[in-house]
């Protein structure tokens, strides 16, 4: 199997909306090699199997952001920063996004719900984010990584369905 399955292109680009005052960030990415991706994918087997191999290139991918997020996070939190993680999303969760699969993300565990409130701030308190410029800071290399890992589990996947297939 080839180690290119698909190429990224991305961008960035913030918005503000003028008649509201609102804002907000758009994210846009250009996929190159997609039917030779979805081919790959779908020669993999069952939904379960593409899923596992899809979660495991994006925690790999993402670990790099979850690491600077640690990093970055404020202190005062009792083990806010211990708990920041890769994760799955919740098959709920996934569904009320929409999401064909379980995407992964990267944050704190519920118990500490409330780095969200440090990431963003309240009424009272100033925001002290961790969570966007870990990913700002990482996102160019989580891209690369991402391929890199997809192309590796996508392989190793690949060379046990034809192990197991020449055992039967």
């Amino acid at each position: 199997m080839a180690r290119s399955v698909a190429r990224l292109r991305t961008g960035w680009s913030g918005t503000q909306d003028k008649g509201t005052g609102g804002g907000g960030y758009g994210f846009t990415a250009e996929i190159t090699g997609g039917p030779a991706l979805a081919k790959a994918l779908m020669a993999l087997g069952s939904a379960r199997d593409i899923q596992r191999v899809v979660t495991r290139a994006e925690k790999a991918a993402m670990a790099p952001v979850a690491a600077a997020a640690k990093q970055n996070a404020p202190r005062a939190s009792g083990g806010m920063a211990d708990s920041i993680d890769v994760r799955s999303v919740s098959s709920g969760m996934a569904k009320r996004m929409g999401a064909q699969f379980r995407p992964t993300a990267v944050g704190p565990d519920r118990d500490h719900f409330h780095a969200l409130f440090a990431e963003f701030g309240t009424k009272h308190h100033a925001a002290q984010p961790f969570l966007r410029p870990a990913w700002d800071e990482n996102k160019a290399q989580v891209l690369v990584d991402h391929q890199t890992a997809l192309a590796r589990e996508i392989e190793k996947r690949a060379r046990r369905l034809a192990k197991k297939a020449g055992s039967t």
